[in-house]
C-alpha cells in the first residue's frame, strides 16, 4: 500500500476544519509536482481530485462524481432526390381564317325638304293661313278655305297662279269667318300684288266693317300702301307700281305699325299696342265688307300671321317668292 504525502495529509486536515463551519467558501489550485486540484463550496463540501493535463477520470472516489458521457453519432445525409421530367412542348393552334370585307351599303336617300336646299327660306312661324291660288281657293296650311265671291277668276302669280280680279262686282274671294281669323292683338298681313293701275285703290286682305274699328286690312289707297288694325292706322307715301308684282307687308306689334314693300321697311309707327276688336265679318281678298273698295289686277300668296314678325322674317318671305319652286 503506498504512503501518501504530507502535503496531500495537510489538505485533508484543512477541508475537516472548513467543513465544520458552514459558509466558507474556497478553493486551492495546486499546481506542485503531484498534480493534485482541490476545490470547495458552502455548506456542501465536495473534493474532487484531478491529475492536471489528463484527458479524462478513471473511477468515482468517495465524492459522487460521475462519468462524462460520449458524443453522439451524426446521422447521415439524406439521398437528394431524382430531378422530374420537363413536360412536352403543346401543339399552336392553327390561324383564324380572315373574314370576308363587308358589302358597302346604299347611299341613304335624300331626305323630305330636301328641296329648300335650292335656296327656299324657312317661312317663319305663326302663320295661320295661306292661299296659293294656284286653281283653287284653298288654304295651304289650315282649313280657312275660301270660294269666290262670283267673278273670281285666275292668272299668272308670281309663283305659278295668283288671283285674278277684274275690279267688277263679285270679282273677290270670300273667306268664311273663324277663331284662327279673330285675331286681336299682334298680327301680319302679307302679299304679292300686280295693280293694273298705279293710282288705283283696293283691298288686298280685309276683314273689318267697313267705317269700323274691329278687324283689320291690309290695302291700296290711291296708289299708296295702307294697314288698319283697331284703331292703328298707318299709309305710306310710296306708290306701288303697276304692272309688276310688288311684296308688301303690314305688321302690328305691341308698340309698332310697320309697312314693308320688297322685303325692305318704308314707314314704321308707334301706334301699336291697343287690343284689336274682334270681327266676325268674312275675310274677303279683293273688296270690303260691303263688297266695294274692290281690287283691279293679280293677287297672289296672300297669308296672315297671328304674331308681329320681324325685319328680318318680312325680308325672308320676300325672298321667297322670289324662287320660282318655293312654297
Amino acid at each position: 500500500m503506498r504512503t501518501l504525502s504530507a502535503a496531500f495529509m495537510g489538505l485533508v486536515s484543512s477541508s475537516l476544519l472548513l467543513g465544520a463551519g458552514c459558509g466558507v467558501e474556497g478553493s486551492v489550485d495546486q499546481s506542485s509536482a503531484d498534480g493534485i486540484e482541490v476545490g470547495t463550496s458552502a455548506c456542501t463540501v465536495r473534493h474532487h481530485v484531478r491529475p492536471k493535463g489528463h484527458g479524462g477520470h478513471g473511477g468515482d472516489d468517495d465524492t459522487g462524481v460521475g462519468s462524462r458521457g460520449g458524443a453522439g453519432t451524426t446521422g447521415s445525409a439524406g439521398a437528394t432526390g431524382a430531378a422530374g421530367t420537363t413536360g412536352a412542348a403543346g401543339t399552336t393552334g392553327a390561324a383564324g381564317t380572315t373574314g370576308a370585307a363587308g358589302t358597302t351599303g346604299a347611299a341613304g336617300t335624300t331626305g323630305a325638304g330636301g328641296a329648300a336646299g335650292s335656296g327656299c327660306p324657312v317661312v317663319p312661324s305663326g302663320m295661320v293661313s295661306w292661299w296659293h291660288a294656284d286653281g283653287n281657293y284653298n288654304d295651304a296650311v289650315g282649313t280657312n278655305n275660301g270660294n269666290s265671291g262670283g267673278a273670281a277668276d285666275f292668272g299668272p302669280g308670281i309663283v305659278g297662279q295668283g288671283f285674278s280680279l277684274s275690279g267688277a262686282a263679285t270679282s273677290f274671294v270670300e273667306v268664311p269667318d273663324s277663331a284662327s281669323l279673330e285675331i286681336t292683338s299682334e298680327m301680319t298681313i302679307d302679299a304679292w300684288v300686280n295693280p293694273a293701275d298705279p293710282t288705283g285703290s283696293g283691298r288686298i286682305v280685309d276683314k273689318i266693317t267697313a267705317g269700323a274699328s274691329d278687324g283689320y286690312l291690309l290695302d291700296i289707297v290711291a296708289g299708296q300702301l295702307r294697314m288698319i288694325a283697331g284703331s292703328g292706322f298707318i299709309q305710306s307715301s310710296t306708290t306701288i307700281p303697276a304692272g309688276t308684282f310688288t311684296h308688301v307687308a303690314g305688321v302690328y306689334s305691341a308698340t309698332n305699325i310697320t309697312l314693308y314693300i320688297n322685303g325692305a321697311m318704308v314707314l314704321d309707327q308707334g301706334s301699336g299696342g291697343s287690343a284689336i276688336a274682334t270681327s266676325t265679318d268674312p275675310l274677303r281678298i279683293g273688296a270690303d265688307s260691303t263688297g266695294g273698295s274692290l281690287f283691279h289686277g293679280v293677287i297672289d300668296e296672300p297669308r296672315i300671321f297671328n304674331r308681329a314678325l320681324s325685319a328680318a322674317e318680312v325680308q325672308t318671305l320676300f325672298q321667297q317668292g322670289t324662287v320660282s319652286t318655293c312654297r
